[in-house]
């Protein structure tokens, strides 16, 4: 139920070769730029100038056809309400979480799988606040949007509907527990150091370095802030090249998520992002294929990752914020050698954590083992 990003199809190839039913469902309003494929997905009915309740029962229809095809529906982001109760039953009843999709899914003994997609999935925003005094919510481009009473109302639903609860490791959630699981998944073929790049996908660059940083801004655009610190990586390249250094930053913000590796795959250095405090797909993507990866990695967020995954190797990203990003690169660019390491590093944890093939083995183990 909607996807998360390449991971969802991914998993769903993976799963299939394993013997599972498996597809995706796609809200008609998913950014296109962000959808991996086009083919073999689902889409919820929408009945243009029809009668809303007899649209209304032709989604429900759909829907409880869903229900009974698919034992497992995981969801990607907040939990969603398909279909409204009537306003004089939804203050009263909708307000403690219920909504009867998933109400339904409880009736056919399904199972309720939630990923959460960011911030506002795992914690309220008053909660997130507390990190790092503030500095992330208050550089957000969403802070008009994410609002504590929407937030609440999710978090009811996903305790009162949710059978697993995935983590991603780095952080934990006081609203609901968490599994904390290999999930985030690449085709480790597909993302590798040795790619090939199509013709078509072939860029000349004319400098020593070239730096790539990636910024989709849909919706993101309150007051000009900016989570991943773009700004701030424009002025430190600019003042690494005064110094006298031949690099390049190239920023990607309207490449279609399924041609990205192709770009990634011809640059020195990634710089992902720097106030979170966690890599995003972004850096998943590029540590699989053997890049440097940048990125600021909270000290709380490192070791409890450290805590739930101990066999895993070193996280080789190189932490860097906006106020030491220029030192940090200055190091890395004196250092070329070093980049063939910390790039060799990249790809060895990339095969111990976002192998899909071992991630969707667990995951259907995982799955079957639901209660």
């Amino acid at each position: 139920m909607t996807p998360d990003y390449h991971n969802s199809f991914l998993l769903r190839d993976e799963l299939r070769a394993l013997g599972w039913r498996a597809d995706i469902l796609v809200d008609r309003h998913y950014p296109a730029l962000l959808l991996y494929s086009n083919k073999e997905i689902l889409h919820m009915w929408n009945v243009r100038n029809a009668n809303k309740y007899f649209s209304l029962f032709l989604s429900l229809f759909q829907y409880l056809y869903f229900l009974i095809r698919y034992r497992n529906h995981c969801y990607f982001g907040k939990l969603p309400n398909y279909f409204r109760l009537p306003k004089i039953l939804n203050r009263y009843i909708e307000s403690n979480g219920f909504t009867l999709h998933l109400w339904l899914a409880k009736i056919f003994r399904n199972k309720i799988i939630y990923v959460p997609s960011g911030c506002l999935d795992e914690f309220t925003k008053a909660e997130f606040l507390q990190f790092d005094k503030g500095n992330v919510c208050n550089n957000c481009g969403s802070w008009d949007i994410c609002n504590d009473i929407v937030n609440i109302l999710n978090f009811k639903r996903v305790r009162r509907y949710s059978s697993l609860n995935i983590g991603s490791g780095a952080f934990e959630s006081k609203q609901f527990n968490q599994e904390h699981i290999r999930y985030r998944s690449l085709d480790l073929e597909k993302w590798k150091p040795e790619l090939e790049i199509p013709k078509e996908f072939q860029k000349k660059f004319n400098h020593q370095f070239t730096i790539l940083h990636s910024f989709f801004d849909e919706n993101r655009r309150y007051l000009n802030r900016n989570i991943k610190g773009t700004p701030s990586i424009k002025v430190a390249i600019e003042k690494l090249k005064e110094e006298g250094f031949d690099i390049e930053l190239v920023i990607a913000s309207k490449v279609p998520i399924s041609e990205m590796r192709f770009l990634q795959a011809q640059v020195d250095i990634v710089i992902d992002e720097l106030l979170y405090g966690w890599h995003g797909s972004m850096t998943i993507e590029c540590l699989a294929l053997g890049k440097p990866v940048i990125c600021y990695l909270r000290d709380e967020s490192r070791k409890l990752f450290e805590l739930n995954f101990p066999d895993a190797p070193t996280i080789p990203i190189i932490s860097a914020q906006p106020s030491n990003l220029t030192d940090v690169l200055r190091s890395l660019l004196i250092s070329p050698e070093q980049l063939k390491v910390i790039g060799i590093e990249s790809r060895r944890f990339a095969e111990s954590h976002f192998d899909v093939a071992k991630n969707a083995t667990d995951f259907a183990r995982i799955l079957r083992n639901l209660s």
